[in-house]
């Protein structure tokens, strides 16, 4: 059982090192990309809430990107417990969930600041 944790933490680990990998799905091309999201996900201090849960996160870039509307099975949006975010999908949608998840951000800073 051991064994099989140490494995994940190394793929895992090996999978946040990826700035990006491209791969060739029949007649298009999908990027894979690993997104840091734990700041957007996790509790920055004990007690408090998330910003956003990650089901949340994951209709936003869903929605906002219109992942939704590619054909079935040309894109996969993968959550981790931990934060990250692997999302497969045309290079033209990697700028759009990028630019998604810093608009988040930009909010999420407002709010922070806003409350204190």
């Amino acid at each position: 059982m051991h064994c099989k944790r140490l494995l994940f933490a190394g793929f895992c680990a090996a999978l946040l090192t990826l700035t990006g990998s491209c791969e060739t799905v029949g007649n298009s091309s999908n990027v894979t990309r690993v997104y840091e999201v734990k700041d957007l996900v996790l509790p920055l201090k004990a007690g408090r809430k998330p910003f956003i849960p990650m089901y949340s996160l994951l209709v936003n870039i869903v929605q906002a990107t219109q992942l939704s509307q590619l054909q079935k099975g040309t894109y996969t949006v993968r959550p981790d417990a931990r934060g990250v975010l692997m999302v497969k999908a045309p290079a033209k949608m990697q700028e759009q969930v990028a630019t998604v998840l810093a608009d988040l951000r930009t909010f999420a800073k407002k709010q922070t600041t806003e409350r204190n």
